[in-house]
């Protein structure tokens, strides 16, 4: 059995964030496939970014679900971005859905390549859980 993939979703005045951290495989490529379709139908957004930062692994079933996504975000006329991705998922992305690899960053004004903690990170939360939880509803009778 692999490991889940957790997705997180956030907003923001830029679009939607969403966060996978986990395995990204045959069995967990349609859970990703459904949260972006889902996201994208019902929210709307001009953009959806998937941060691949904490992906461990992926195989060319994951990386066929990310051209998935994209496909349903150009349906959608919505933008897709990748951000994050570790030099192992890169070199998987390439090697079967290479128009997906987001470029490398670089400096325009001097042209010389940006190191790989300059790219742009996903503005999530620092902790866990962001939002306050809700109070427990009051018991009548209690």
């Amino acid at each position: 059995m692999t490991e889940p993939l957790r997705l997180r979703l956030y907003s923001s005045p830029l679009g939607l964030y969403l966060t996978a951290d986990g395995s990204l495989d045959a069995s967990t490529a349609d859970g990703l496939v459904r949260a972006v379709t889902l996201a994208l139908h019902r929210l709307r957004p001009r953009r959806i970014t998937i941060d691949l930062a904490e992906v461990h692994t992926i195989d060319p079933a994951g990386a066929v679900a990310l051209a998935c996504c994209r496909d349903h975000a150009v349906h959608a006329q919505a933008e897709l971005g990748l951000t994050d991705p570790p030099p192992h998922l890169r070199r998987v992305l390439a090697a079967h859905v290479a128009d997906l690899v987001p470029a490398a960053p670089s400096d325009a004004a001097t042209g010389r390549r940006l190191p790989v903690t300059a790219w742009r990170r996903c503005p999530r939360p620092a902790t866990a859980s962001a939002r306050p939880r809700r109070p427990a509803p009051a018991r009548p009778g209690a």
